[in-house]
């Protein structure tokens, strides 16, 4: 399948909590691929922050998952 698309949902657990996620994936030959935003304080995380908030993390955060796809003869 060459440039097809689909729809994942799913549920996602980060550091002990689950919750349902969807994101659109993007196919190719070779690999199934989708980007989600996790907003670290959905899920009970306190973004990182050091040297009194000048270093620090987004709340919000992307997700890659990729998945190689098996050859199809």
């Amino acid at each position: 399948m060459h440039g097809g698309r689909a729809k994942l949902s799913g549920e996602l657990t980060v550091a002990g909590t689950t919750q349902p996620v969807d994101a659109d994936l993007t196919l190719d030959d070779s690999r199934a691929r989708a980007t989600l935003t996790v907003v670290q304080s959905n899920w009970g995380i306190k973004p990182f922050k050091a040297f009194m908030g000048a270093l620090k993390v987004r709340d919000a955060v992307d997700v890659v998952i990729e998945v190689p796809l098996p050859a199809t003869n």
